[in-house]
């Protein structure tokens, strides 16, 4: 009977050595996935250089293609 307390008290302690590492591997899976998560929905700043002068150069070509707005004159006054 002894003999049986020590083989489990024994598989309990590689168990738990086995628990551990695999809670330690675990944290280290899940650190890795949020960098990773992180890094494939962050801001890329490659696109945004690309795109950034693209926009610009649009308005400014519509700007320059526009005419001022001007004041319409109202033959309405209310001049008594």
């Amino acid at each position: 009977m002894q003999q049986a307390l020590a083989e489990a008290l024994k598989r309990n302690e590689s168990l738990a050595g086995e628990l551990r590492v695999t809670r330690a591997e675990r944290d280290l899976l899940k650190e890795k996935l949020s960098k990773f998560t992180r890094q494939l929905f962050a801001a890329s700043s490659e696109a945004a250089v690309l795109q950034k002068d693209m926009f610009f150069n649009e308005a400014e070509d519509l700007g320059a293609q526009a005419e001022p707005a001007t004041e319409e004159s109202s033959d309405n006054d209310d001049s008594d």
